[in-house]
């Protein structure tokens, strides 16, 4: 490994089929992680971004 690369690297899929399909209650979003060897790491997320969006956003001051 050169010094350029770096020790870590992850990526981050995602999925927002969900995003604004009200008349689809069953769409969801998608999220994982995943390391430079292709391993899964955590558990991948399904559910509503935009409701955890509107949740975290209303409690700003």
């Amino acid at each position: 490994m050169s010094r350029a690369e770096p020790r870590n690297s992850f990526c981050i899929g995602w999925d927002v089929g969900g995003w604004n399909c009200d008349r689809n209650p069953s769409s969801r979003d998608a999220i994982a992680i995943i390391d430079s060897g292709l391993a899964i790491l955590g558990q991948p997320w399904r559910g509503t971004l935009r409701e955890c969006i509107k949740t975290q956003t209303s409690r700003m001051p």
